[in-house]
């Protein structure tokens, strides 16, 4: 039996999706449609009345492996759990004496509970609060407010944790929440926006006026007053933990309804080290992973609601699950598995479906007492349930280090990654402090190979006076040495020589470098163009002259940038192959982004790129138009057409009104006809038997067009490009066989991955499948199409008549039966290739570590 397809690699870092093995099956406490995977069993621990102790949404355990829950608007209560294997009705539970409550994050240590409280209503302002007890009673009565926090609701603050020497606290904020007064901080507080182009706001109006960096993580002492910046550039997360090795990690959201364009980002796993800028900007503006200054995911989700995150290295798990974290998704219903693997000084993660069908995740604890992963759900005034998870299967669960020191191969690889973390650490040192002469120390690493350590490094040098380092950086021969000195120097400071800046940037051999070196080159100058002042007109044309013989260079990701560039540039070189894209490749992410840098555009239009981008914006509301991302398109056309000049105007004065929308969407393309209804072995067959004319051109040309046309990009990016709802397919065609891809394509329903099942609801004698979106205590938002978050539809929960998983993939089926053979085996040389036309000829830059 041939492998099935549930790993894929994906993301910035390196993302595998998910595992193949022990399936799920059914073990719910209370419903047909909990699922939970073999060898774990999920317990009901207690039901709190809706009425009197409200929705839950934080969880902890204290030093007595006691559970403490915070209603949203509400209480706190204390939970004496009932043994393992034991029924709810013997946990006891009571109200924590402590007039506090609202509590987003909750943490326990040294005999005193931590709670971050966020309301709209708590008298004594939101923040940072100690509770403890006053009289030595075991009651918590006694509240202190350590640190005072201004923001509130769903994107405000929220998880605090415990940092692994237990001397410091982590605090977390969406990106509606300012950052407390800090005494210090790891990252140079001269961020900016950054955007070559004017941003397009989100005309949902999510995170407008909210300037750079967005959420936040500050580290503080036990006491509220050394409060230190750590990391910035979020959307909005929820919660964070600490794995073994004693690295920082959260689950940050994505904007769902920015789905299908080339800004969108998924939920991501993401590694937090010093300092670390995770570029949410607002509106079009978030920074690209590839970005030298920012840092990959780990790992990345399925759309949904990142909530609760823990480490298993507490739990009686067998030892993979002790070296995993577990993720909370709130919409989902789910948590996840995400089994670490170390990387250089990062990690990449592999997410595993742990349990689903579980209403509304708001948070995770694990019980050091009884090594059981306890979990809550509710939220946004929905009734509550704690429940945990044990492990009842026969394999041992000894301690991590004892399986891993069987290996000597595995003992190796963990030593060299530890070296490199080393390594990282000691560069991060010096992100608070100004050292003399720290540059010869940093300098080494400006060039590692390894993502983390080079942005260490970057961190470092922005602490340092350029003016000792600056000759050096212009003699340096390593291309990621001097250009990432030169982000340093963007970032904080002016050239000592700005011509001799512009002299190395167009001393690149640029065709020559690879695709990361290529972005770090560009990166560097985009800066140096926003923010150095002393840069006149005349510099700037050198640069716009010397780099538009760059474009193209048939890198997806590397050509986006500089078409952006050379727009800034005012170059009128690039407008022309900007409007042919749009007519090459119409119904794409890659088209939106060329029509957003057009629309930004002031030279080198002609009436034919006039008209195309004109045709453009048409298709768009033709087949867009029902999309939740499409109003964005039409603050594009809006930006398009105020460009126009007097004489523009008058010749295009027909076209100049917004399109028609249609409310529903149109085929891509013309309706294909019925070719065969292909089986596996027949696809296997053509696909390998014009294997030796996959590197020609046409083949090359008819892949990518059928790629996009089956709608496959709607849903899977392939080198850079296409929608990030379904795994990227980057690597698919290096690590799978024809027979594996012909599988999944052909039989989709065969076997379904579970981080991709949807649930199938009878509800008023209707069926409707699709995923949860959204719920409150008397409806529950269901997403019909996973590529359009606006398709919903929603159900009173009174009328649910049942739930159960879906056994239907999200993928359609007969997608192959509209092609000859020829084109099958076109599309296969494409996939197989990676989408290399769209991309790099060499490994992306994404996945440079």
């Amino acid at each position: 039996m041939s492998r099935r397809i549930t790993t894929l690699l994906v993301g910035g870092g390196w993302c595998v999706w998910l595992l193949s093995g022990a399936s799920l099956r059914g073990a719910a406490p209370s419903s047909d449609a909990t699922h939970v995977r073999e060898g774990f069993r999920v317990e009901l621990v207690y039901a709190p009345p809706l009425q009197s102790q409200g929705s839950w949404v934080s969880l902890t355990v204290d030093d007595l492996g006691r559970l403490i829950a915070s209603d949203q608007y509400g209480a706190l209560y204390r939970v004496t759990p009932s043994g393992i294997g034991e029924g709810a009705s013997k946990s006891q539970v009571v109200r924590v004496p402590a007039a506090i409550g609202s509590a987003q994050g909750l943490a326990f240590a040294n005999g005193a509970l931590y709670a971050v409280v966020n309301s709209q209503t708590e008298p004594k302002g939101n923040g940072l609060y100690r509770v403890g007890d006053s009289n030595g009673d075991g009651d918590l009565d006694k509240v202190e407010l350590l640190l005072p926090l201004q923001g509130s609701g769903e994107h405000g603050q929220h998880a605090v944790v415990v940092s692994p020497d237990k001397r410091s606290l982590f605090l977390c904020a969406g990106n509606y929440t300012p950052s407390p007064r800090f005494t210090g901080s790891h990252i140079t507080t001269g961020w900016g926006e950054d955007q070559l182009l004017p941003r397009l706001e989100d005309p949902a109006k999510q995170g407008t006026g909210v300037p750079a960096p967005g959420g936040w993580i500050v580290q503080t002492d036990l006491n509220g007053r050394q409060c230190e910046l750590f990391s910035v550039g979020y959307r909005n997360i929820y919660d964070m933990a600490f794995n073994g090795d004693g690295e920082l990690f959260t689950f940050e959201s994505d904007m769902e309804f920015d789905a299908g364009t080339p800004w969108y980002r998924p939920p991501s796993l993401l590694h937090v080290t010093s300092g670390a800028d995770y570029g949410w900007r607002g509106g079009d503006g978030l920074w690209p992973a590839y970005y030298p200054d920012t840092l990959p995911p780990m790992a990345t989700a399925p759309p949904g609601s990142p909530t609760g995150l823990a480490s298993g290295a507490e739990t009686k798990f067998p030892p993979r699950y002790q070296s995993a974290l577990f993720a909370g998704d709130w919409s989902r219903g789910a948590i996840y598995a995400v089994h670490l693997a170390p990387v250089g000084a990062s990690y990449r993660g592999e997410l595993e479906v742990l349990a689903e069908g579980l209403a509304g995740v708001t948070d995770l604890a694990v019980n050091p007492q009884d090594g059981a992963l306890y979990f809550v759900v509710g939220g946004r005034r929905t009734d509550s349930k704690l429940y945990r998870i044990v492990w009842t299967g026969s394999q041992s669960s000894k301690a991590v280090a004892a399986a891993e020191s069987d290996n000597a191969n595995a003992s190796s690889d963990l030593e060299a990654a530890a070296t490199a973390r080393g390594t990282r650490r000691s560069l991060e040192r010096l992100h608070l402090i100004t050292l003399g002469g720290a540059e010869a120390v940093i300098w080494p690493s400006l060039s590692n190979s390894d993502r983390f350590i080079r942005f260490a490094a970057l961190t470092a040098l922005e602490r340092t006076d350029p003016s000792s380092w600056f000759k050096q950086c212009l003699d340096e021969p390593n291309v990621l040495a001097k250009f990432t000195a030169f982000i340093a120097l963007a970032r904080g400071n002016e050239p000592a020589r700005p011509d001799a800046w512009v002299d190395a940037i167009l001393a690149a051999d640029f065709p020559k470098l690879s695709e990361e070196e290529q972005q770090t080159v560009l990166r560097a100058t985009a800066l140096g163009v926003m923010r150095f002042k002393t840069l006149t007109p005349a510099m700037q044309e050198r640069l716009a002259a010397g780099i538009a013989p760059w474009y193209p260079t048939h890198r997806a990701e590397v050509d986006r940038e500089l078409a952006k560039l050379l727009v800034r540039f005012k170059s009128p070189t690039i407008v022309g192959p900007l409007a042919k894209q749009l007519v090459s490749e119409a119904r794409s992410e890659a088209a939106i982004d060329a029509a957003v840098t057009l629309s930004a555009a002031t030279a080198g239009w002609t009436p034919q790129a006039r008209t195309a981008a004109l045709d453009w914006f048409d298709q768009a509301a033709l087949h867009d138009g029902h999309r939740s991302f499409y109003p964005y398109l039409i603050a594009t056309r809006v930006r398009f057409i105020a460009g126009f000049s007097g004489d523009e105007r008058k010749l295009f004065a027909a076209r100049l009104a917004p399109p028609v929308v249609k409310s529903t969407g149109e085929p891509a393309a013309p309706p294909r006809k019925f070719v065969k209804a292909w089986t596996v072995n027949e696809v296997v067959a053509a696909a390998t038997s014009a294997s030796t004319k996959l590197d020609g051109d046409n083949d090359e040309a008819a892949g990518r067009r059928l790629y996009s046309q089956l709608g496959c990009a709607a849903c899977h990016a392939i080198g850079g490009v296409g929608a990030a709802v379904g795994p990227d397919l980057t690597n698919v065609g290096r690590r799978y066989t024809v027979q594996d891809l012909a599988r999944a394509i052909v039989e989709p329903n065969a076997e379904v991955p579970d981080i991709y099942r949807q649930t199938t609801f009878l509800a008023g004698g209707r069926s409707i499948t699709g995923r949860f979106t959204n719920m409150t205590a008397d409806t529950i938002s269901v997403t019909t199409d996973v590529r359009d978050p606006a398709s919903v539809v929603k159900l009173r929960r009174d009328e649910i008549e049942s739930q159960k998983l879906s056994s239907v993939s999200p993928m359609p089926e007969k997608l192959l039966d509209t092609l000859n053979a020829g084109e099958v085996a076109s599309l296969f040389g494409f996939l197989r290739r990676g989408g290399l036309s769209v991309g790099s000829a060499s490994s992306s830059a994404q996945t440079a570590r």
